[in-house]
Order: structure tokens, then sequence, then C-alpha cells
């Protein structure tokens, strides 16, 4: 169950919507998941190698596992690396 599920649950569209905004605060250049996967598709072939070298919130790495690419993602910040590590565990 994601946290989004967790929070809707909890309390409905309030919560759900403070978590997406505190999301949105914590990773300010967040990129739409279609898009990812689009540019994705467009630019490699399954089993391809992806390197994000800003993981951030972890949509390109999202993307990448579930359009079954490889991916090499790189990110300084711990606070950004949680979120991405929390997301793929997951969704795996």
């Amino acid at each position: 169950m994601t946290e989004a599920s967790r929070l809707l649950r909890k309390g409905g569209t309030f919560y759900l919507f403070r978590y997406f905004r505190t999301l949105a605060l914590l990773v300010p250049s967040q990129k739409l998941m279609k898009l990812i996967e689009r540019l994705i598709k467009a630019s490699s072939d399954e089993g391809d190698l992806i390197l994000d070298p800003f993981a951030g919130s972890g949509s390109t790495v999202m993307s990448a596992a579930k359009l079954n690419r490889y991916f090499i993602t790189i990110e300084k910040d711990k606070t950004y690396y949680k979120i991405v590590s929390d997301r793929y565990n997951e969704y795996m």
C-alpha cells in the first residue's frame, strides 16, 4: 500500500493533498512519470542502460524499471536518496 493510499484511508483528500504538497516541496523539479516513460521509450530499447545523474524523487528510476531498462542513478542528498529508495522498494 502506498503512502498516499494510507493517507486517504486516514482522512480523505486533505491528507492526500498535504502529502503531495510536501513531496513537491522536497523535490522541486519532479517530472511526470508519463513524460519520462515517453522519453525513455523514444530513446532506448528494453535491456538498455539509463543514466540518471540527479535522482530527485526517482521518476526516471521508476520509469526505467517499469520499461525493463537497467539504470544507474546518482543522488548526493540523503533525503532524496531515501525517497527514491522507498519508492523503488515499494514498487519491487
